[in-house]
């Protein structure tokens, strides 16, 4: 892309008068040596790489995993988009025994959500089910104070016809 951009830029300038001069970029000398190439995230060093994948959010990372795969699936960049969006869930503290990642638990977590947001019981029901909350009053009010994704009528909802609060 940044190739492209470059050759039209010098296009505009006049630097090239014909679109056979463009069909043949590849070739052109004066084209290489002028074009800016952008880095390759695993030619830095990880923990730089990392810094700049952290800032992603969930749809970009799970793109970025098709270029990078062993950076973009780092299970600690997945944990932070996870305690981001939800910020408390039994899962966390748990992960180590069920030996799950954190991105297979931001699926099934964006899952829920959206579950959630249309029926508030099988929201939760999946999230037992799944083993990513547990079902008592305290971890429920945990689970939904701290997340912000939830539907505001099916919040209103379960606290109206539920009896556990």
């Amino acid at each position: 892309m940044g190739l492209l951009l470059s050759r039209l830029k010098q296009l505009e300038l006049g630097s090239g008068s014909n679109f056979d001069n463009f069909a043949n970029m590849e070739t052109n000398e004066n084209f290489e040596k002028t074009s800016i190439k952008f880095p390759d995230l695993e030619e830095i060093p990880t923990e730089l790489s990392l810094k700049i994948l952290k800032y992603l959010n969930a749809t970009d990372l799970c793109l970025a995993a098709c270029v990078w795969s062993s950076l973009a699936n780092d299970d600690t960049l997945w944990q932070g988009l996870c305690r981001s969006t939800w910020g408390y869930l039994t899962v966390y503290e748990k992960r180590l025994e069920a030996k799950k990642n954190f991105r297979r638990i931001f699926m099934l977590l964006d899952e829920a959500t959206l579950t959630f947001n249309v029926d508030w019981k099988k929201g939760l029901d999946y999230l037992f089910e799944k083993e990513l909350l547990e079902n008592n009053p305290m971890e429920i009010a945990k689970f939904i104070n701290s997340t912000q994704k939830l539907n505001s009528e099916q919040k209103k909802s379960f606290l109206t016809k539920t009896n556990k609060f």
